[in-house]
């Protein structure tokens, strides 16, 4: 489903993508969020979503990771695969309000 957004704000797609430097410390970006990224770009291109993927460096919760959140102010998603990826466009459908 393509449309545009019913306001001014700008969603986007938050990925955190850190790399620990100690492999014994989880890190999103050691549990695939990279591939994540490729995936999420390529889905939202798709749709021809006005939404960017913004790297980030970190959330504060490794351990829960690789971590997704729509922003500003929208889902957080945690321990985020690729079985994830409709649930997580499914909400940016809602969030941005598109129809």
């Amino acid at each position: 489903m393509t449309g545009s957004l019913p306001n001014s704000r700008e969603v986007m797609l938050l990925v955190c993508t850190k790399e620990r430097i100690s492999s014994s410390n989880p890190s999103c970006g050691q549990r695939g969020s990279q591939a994540l990224v490729t995936l999420l770009v390529d889905a939202i291109a798709q749709r021809h979503w006005p939404i960017p993927v913004k790297l980030i460096s970190c959330f504060g919760e490794c351990a829960k990771g690789p971590n997704v959140r729509i922003a500003p102010g929208g889902e957080m998603f945690h321990a985020v695969g690729p079985e994830d990826v409709p649930n997580i466009l499914a909400a940016i459908e809602k969030f941005a309000g598109f129809s």
